[in-house]
């Protein structure tokens, strides 16, 4: 099946019908052939396709155990939702949720440690809302949430900037506006693509105590600085740059304005030189090549001059 990931999404558009007719049968099998593979991703995909009727008959039991096996084989969407579904108090399944905080918080543990946004969310959220969190507890679901918006999740900048709005315990029960409208400028540009990533987000908008770099007040300009890769400004290309063979002349290189020779130029010669001649080539430390351009009364055909 080749790549995993190329299958994986080809099975998507099969599901869909986007860009080819629509065979959620087809899709199907692409992912079982994958879970033959050991595929972790394959599993949590039959889980949803089992969830949501695609191509298969729904059946919610054999959807959390396709989950539970694309968790236990380390897939971090997988551990984030089994994750979530047990870090509960009781169990209650019409809810859908399960009373087994111990083995949730290791999932969401994993699913956080592979940089995983929905699972950095939620540990974030369970750790970061118990009332009798010490402030070193708050200060790590804290650094969780923050490292979760670096991961791409809306979900944690929308709560942070919330928190940095209102007194929390989450924050030092401290109001900092400017966190907070930088937060809501980064979860709406994450709400736009949710596949942007933000490693460098501590440049222009570290935790507390930090000071808070300087900004010119554009979204995007915040969103460049903390995504740390900026698309390189197009280059003009310079004379000659892009001509092949011997002209080719490298990009950056070439003569100042101004001092390029004429195309073609006459030199008065001796009178026993019935002529005049023109440049025929330009050689190394301005030695000029010339040849006749009229008939010539003696058998020299060239000479040399140097400039």
């Amino acid at each position: 099946l080749g790549h995993w990931k190329a299958a994986l999404n080809l099975a998507g558009l099969y599901e869909t019908g986007l860009g080819v007719p629509e065979d959620t049968e087809k899709a199907v099998l692409i992912v079982e052939g994958l879970m033959t593979q050991g595929v972790p991703a394959a599993f949590y995909k039959m889980g949803t396709y089992h969830s949501d009727s695609i191509g298969v008959r729904g059946d919610a039991s054999r959807a959390y155990a396709f989950w539970q096996l694309a968790a236990d084989k380390g897939n971090a969407a997988a551990q984030a939702f089994i994750g979530e579904k047990l870090d509960a108090t009781y169990d209650s399944p019409g809810e859908g949720f399960w009373g087994n905080r111990e083995v949730g918080l290791a999932m969401l543990e994993c699913s956080y440690a592979q940089g995983n946004g929905k699972g950095a969310f939620e540990l974030g959220l369970t750790t970061g809302n118990t009332k009798t969190n010490t402030s070193q507890e708050y200060a790590r679901a804290l650094q969780v949430l923050h490292d979760a918006v670096k991961f791409g999740s809306a979900e944690s900048a929308s709560h942070l900037s919330s928190s940095f709005r209102d007194i929390d315990p989450l924050t030092g029960n401290t109001i900092d506006l400017v966190r907070a409208d930088r937060y809501r400028q980064i979860r709406a540009a994450l709400e736009r693509n949710p596949d942007l990533r933000l490693p460098n987000l501590d440049k222009v908008l570290p935790l507390p105590p930090a000071d808070m770099p300087a900004w010119d007040g554009l979204p995007q300009t915040l969103v460049d600085a903390a995504k740390g890769v900026m698309q390189a400004p197009a280059v003009k290309p310079t004379p000659g740059a892009q001509r092949t063979g011997r002209a080719h002349i490298p990009q950056g290189h070439g003569l100042p304005a101004g001092q390029l020779p004429p195309v073609a130029e006459r030199v008065a010669m001796p009178s026993h030189y019935r002529g005049q001649y023109i440049i025929d080539t330009v050689g190394e430390r301005g030695v000029v090549t010339l040849r006749p351009w009229l008939h010539l009364a003696t058998r020299h055909t060239d000479c040399s001059i140097s400039r």
